[in-house]
């Protein structure tokens, strides 16, 4: 069987959960057997927009569109007749027998549509609220606050703080950039990309525009762009009618976006499975207080500040690790290191996959304080493997795969002095902590969950109209 895999981004250059889970999909599958390829969005500034080339990662080839976020307009991040162009190439050289969706952000919502009407089926993971939230499928208002879900005015407000697209000058830059390529030879877009980063450190792509006070300024959106939400909300139910097979990976997934739109009848829950996380048992609680361990992106949505001000709470009691990348929100880390300063805490930077099994052998409980909904949280799959206790807001995925006081312990989201009680508990009653992590139920392995997509690829590829 060919397998086209459609991912947003793609590895080396992106290593987020979503690209690294199509590289071990697409890698276990070929290692079955099949024929895989990639097809993903790259932004190259020295390339022509909306170019595709080929090129090969570990033995994979990978079909690279160029977007540069020239966009001329918001309906252009969703429905993409240049991306629908480039993608029809690609497939008709390819003639793959299913495309797996990963991700369609920066591509548009009708690639399956193109491939359906070349006879080729669409199965796609639902690893995010993207079909339905344009700010990175978070469903957080203006980055900050939980979003009940789209309504047109609504997110026409939030996406005005939200920079989807590059400005004027930058278009003018990113010419320039490749008239000085093809006619000098000299590629500047290193040097610019490098330039742009110091200079929007902190701001990562969400640029908000805050008063003195903290307080948003939001401006007037202009009723285009409502026009443009409805727009977005009849592509995804469009996309419904042109996918075989959607797999959610929770419950909480499934469930908003068959409210979103989605047709219910087509929507699978699939957990996604890890491989075993090697790691050695922590010594008994005995005299000693727990260590806590935060595993993440160090991120606001992330809620790090959430704990660090519970372990203000405690009064030096407990150690708090914090193992994360800090250079996409480089401000908010400084702030955090800040907001630490005289406490139990350090900061034990990235932490490759290689190295986890030996990160959660410095720690006894794992703590996610995330204020947004988490889909599916692999860190709390890997903390059960690694059998250490986890503490989760409650919120979505991550309350979905908790038991509140048998294999874990729940707080409410944002809520430090909640959380502070929580993490009390297991300092004064030190038992808990073994005893919840031998309750926790062994998730299931990576090789089960490629069995079960296996057996839906081949089902729509075997069942797709010729």
């Amino acid at each position: 069987m060919k397998v086209l895999e459609v991912v947003h981004f793609f590895l080396p250059k992106h290593s987020a959960g979503v690209e690294v889970y199509a590289d071990s999909v697409a890698r276990a599958l070929a290692d079955r057997g099949h024929e895989v390829h990639l097809f993903f969005s790259e932004k190259i500034l020295s390339r022509p927009n909306y170019s595709v080339f080929t090129r090969e990662h570990r033995g994979l080839p990978n079909h690279v569109l160029v977007n540069n976020l020239l966009y001329e307009g918001f309906e252009e991040t969703f429905r993409n007749r240049d991306v629908e162009r480039a993608f029809g190439d690609v497939l008709d050289r390819l003639r793959p027998d299913v495309v797996h969706v990963e991700h369609l952000m920066l591509l548009s919502m009708r690639l399956p549509e193109i491939a359906a009407a070349r006879g080729i089926p669409t199965v796609m993971s639902l690893h995010d609220f993207w079909l339905a939230c344009a700010r990175f499928g978070q469903l957080l208002e203006h980055g900050e606050s939980i979003c009940d879900g789209p309504e047109p005015a609504r997110c026409a407000s939030c996406i005005t703080d939200f920079k989807y697209s590059q400005s004027a000058l930058e278009k003018k830059m990113i010419s320039a950039i490749r008239w000085t390529k093809e006619t000098a030879g000299f590629d500047l877009a290193p040097v610019v990309d490098a330039w742009r980063n110091s200079r929007l450190a902190g701001a990562g792509r969400l640029l908000k525009r805050k008063s003195e006070s903290g307080v948003h300024l939001k401006p007037t959106p202009p009723p285009t762009l409502e026009d443009g939400f409805r727009a977005r909300r009849d592509e995804l139910l469009r996309l419904g009618r042109n996918v075989a097979r959607f797999l959610p990976p929770s419950r909480t997934v499934r469930d908003r976006m068959i409210r979103y739109g989605l047709p219910e009848d087509r929507v699978t829950l699939l957990p996604v499975g890890i491989e075993p996380l090697a790691s050695g048992p922590r010594p008994p609680l005995d005299g000693r207080d727990p260590v806590f361990g935060f595993v993440g992106t160090i991120a606001p949505h992330k809620g790090v500040h959430v704990l660090i001000e519970a372990m203000k709470h405690l009064k030096g009691r407990g150690e708090l690790l914090v193992y994360g990348r800090s250079d996409y929100y480089p401000r908010y880390a400084a702030s955090l290191r800040a907001q630490a300063k005289g406490l139990p805490i350090r900061f034990m930077g990235s932490v490759g996959h290689d190295a986890l099994a030996s990160a959660f052998e410095r720690f006894d409980v794992l703590v996610m304080p995330s204020v947004w909904f988490e889909n599916f949280p692999m860190v709390i799959q890997e903390a059960r493997s690694a059998r250490r206790p986890v503490v989760v807001s409650d919120l979505g995925g991550m309350a979905e795969l908790v038991d509140d006081g048998v294999d874990g312990l729940v707080f409410a989201p944002g809520d430090d002095a909640d959380l502070a009680r929580k993490l009390a508990s297991l300092i004064h009653e030190p038992s808990l902590v073994p005893a919840m992590a031998e309750r926790a139920e062994n998730p299931i392995t990576f090789r089960e969950h490629v069995d079960r997509l296996e057996e839906e690829l081949t089902r729509a590829a075997a069942e797709a109209p010729r």
